[in-house]
């Protein structure tokens, strides 16, 4: 997905509430988490072929905070921003992470769920009033 961020083509963005996605996002979710384990839904659609296949991909922030030693509560620090362990612990993961090596970091992205359909899902799933994540839990 390059050159891909909202607004664009190829990407576009719902706001979905912390309730539905604690419901999708499995074992990558804990009390007190700051950040949402589910990153994005890709789709590849072919009109040709009459297809969709994708994937919602997530992240185990989980595993992060335990391999970098970060408490998840700093990301996400009462006081907001001002507080100085909201930056402090941002900037300890980022380094941490940039110091790993590719196959470490992508260790930290899960297939939470893929999913196969005719190319007509991805207009139900990308439709304005629906719950993207219900239409694909839906298929079988």
């Amino acid at each position: 997905m390059y050159d891909a961020t909202v607004g664009k083509n190829g990407i576009f963005a719902k706001s979905v509430g912390k309730e539905k996605l604690k419901k999708y996002a499995g074992d990558l979710w804990f009390e007190g988490m700051p950040l949402s384990p589910i990153l994005a839904i890709a789709m590849r659609v072919s009109k040709n072929s009459n297809s969709c296949e994708g994937v919602v991909i997530g992240f185990d922030w989980k595993s992060l905070f335990r391999d970098t030693g970060v408490n998840h509560r700093d990301f996400a620090p009462q006081g907001g921003k001002p507080n100085p362990a909201y930056f402090v612990s941002r900037a300890t993961a980022s380094i941490k992470l940039a110091s790993m090596n590719l196959d470490d970091k992508l260790k930290y992205v899960r297939d939470i769920k893929k999913f196969f359909g005719q190319a007509a899902i991805a207009q139900k799933i990308t439709s304005e009033g629906t719950e993207p994540y219900a239409v694909i839990w839906s298929m079988q």
